[in-house]
């Protein structure tokens, strides 16, 4: 049977099974069912948790290079990082660290031989231990938090540092609720950000955004909002000297095997591209409701957001040059349970989620990304 086979890794806060009712994990319940469920193209997942989980269908604490005897049997890897310096939460920085070079070499070569990455993490350094080295994904990506000098983060002098988790710099993509206020669970409610997109060369519109064919000429304009997101790198951005990638002719060796990051083939250099921006809106404080679980001891930000746009979604179309395609996000949350079907603890509308009409725009986007991302023979196999 022809399909596209994925690995889905997770590490640290995560977890793998039904929605957590008590926020005291952030489920990806509604993601994983929409990638089972898809008929065209039928996606095969496997799930893995680097901090272990018993609802992975990879028992144990994942590893990259040991874990899975080939990582080239999937068609892509897609990488949801939380482990990694927070200062919201100072103790992320004892849990695993980053990956090993063993495992940087297993991704190296699984992207190499045309395997697709999916990766994301949020504020500071969230993701960073998992996801800060691997060849593209780590100049398609602030993933470093201001502040962190940790010699073990081995973080390159010239990457640009993520936005903080708090203060009037905070990546705030919230959009005011039905009350006109700017409530931390406003992220849980029916009310989504709005997206910038932006044509890509010889491209347009990105087909990852394209809802077609059952709904022609549609495009995903709108994304789960979230209180303080990250963001990505890429050409095209925002700002040209803040949105591109730090680097584009490094050659990285692990384990005694160089890999060159960026290739050229026939004269030609393919570049990761800025395909959607998001906006802060400015002049807000963000409210915490007083005594719920939910908000995970976060407390009310009074500083003012100060009004500004991010880049959102990065992509590299590395099959132009033989090797395999990546997507970098700017936030987790845009795949969360609680982003997108309610958060059970908040109150009123934000238990609610989306709506049925915007969350099946969202499973469309998420099956266009699983479609672009595959490896060449699995899309020639869809064909």
């Amino acid at each position: 049977m022809s399909g596209i086979r994925l690995l889905l890794v997770v590490d640290g806060f995560f977890s793998l099974g039904p929605q957590d009712r008590n926020d005291r994990s952030f489920s990806i319940s509604h993601l994983i069912k929409a990638l089972k469920s898809s008929t065209c193209p039928k996606v095969f997942v496997d799930t893995a948790h680097r901090d272990g989980d018993l609802d992975a269908t990879i028992w144990g604490k994942f590893d990259f290079a040991e874990s899975v005897h080939d990582l080239g049997v999937y068609d892509e890897i897609w990488l949801f990082g939380y482990n990694g310096p927070n200062k919201a939460d100072p103790k992320n920085s004892d849990l695993k660290p980053r990956v090993r070079d063993d495992e940087l070499l297993a991704l190296a070569r699984f992207m190499q031989n045309g395997g697709g990455v999916l990766a994301s993490g949020d504020h500071e350094g969230l993701g960073s231990y998992m996801c800060g080295h691997i060849p593209r994904v780590r100049t398609m990506r602030k993933w470093f938090a201001i502040g962190d000098c940790d010699p073990l983060s081995k973080i390159p002098p010239e990457a640009p540092r993520n936005w903080p988790v708090n203060g009037e710099e905070r990546a705030d993509t919230l959009q005011k609720n039905i009350e006109e206020k700017y409530h931390f669970t406003n992220q849980s409610d029916s009310i989504p950000q709005p997206l910038t997109l932006v044509k890509v060369p010889d491209v347009g519109i990105h087909p990852v955004f394209d809802l077609g064919p059952h709904q022609p000429q549609k495009v995903l304009r709108h994304f789960p909002d979230h209180f303080h997101e990250g963001e990505v790198l890429g050409f095209g951005g925002v700002d040209r000297k803040t949105s591109e990638p730090w680097t584009l002719n490094d050659t990285l060796t692990f384990k005694g095997e160089s890999f060159v990051e960026y290739p050229t083939k026939n004269s030609r250099q393919e570049k990761p591209r800025i395909i959607a921006t998001g906006n802060v809106i400015g002049g807000h404080e963000t409210l915490v409701e007083k005594g719920k679980l939910c908000e995970s001891g976060f407390e009310p930000d009074k500083t003012v957001t100060a009004a500004k746009s991010i880049n959102t979604l990065s992509v590299y179309n590395g099959h132009t040059v033989g090797i395999g395609r990546v997507l970098t996000d700017s936030s987790f949350h845009h795949f969360c349970d609680l982003n997108l079907i309610g958060d059970p603890c908040a109150v009123k509308e934000r238990t609610q989620g989306f709506d049925r009409e915007f969350l099946e725009e969202m499973d469309g986007f998420f099956i266009n990304v699983v479609r672009w991302l595959a490896h060449p023979r699995a899309q020639e196999s869809q064909d």
